[in-house]
């Protein structure tokens, strides 16, 4: 399975939500994660996350599951 990550360093939440629907993945810093999780529930878009401890990088994969 192909899917790309993108690792956004400081995100600009408009085109962190573009990117994220485009690539279906990305990262963000952990301290940043909450914010982006809200920002998704207030669309309802669905999503799985990923905790990188070692690098304290949040995953965030498109759920393919929209109707859940």
């Amino acid at each position: 399975m192909g899917t790309t990550t993108t690792i956004i360093i400081k995100p600009s939440w408009g085109e962190t939500l573009e990117l994220f629907q485009k690539n279906g993945a990305i990262r963000i810093s952990s301290s940043d994660a909450e914010t982006f999780k809200n920002l998704l529930n207030s669309i309802n878009l669905k999503y799985i996350t990923e905790e990188d401890e070692e690098r304290k990088l949040t995953r965030f994969i498109l759920s393919a599951n929209k109707g859940a």
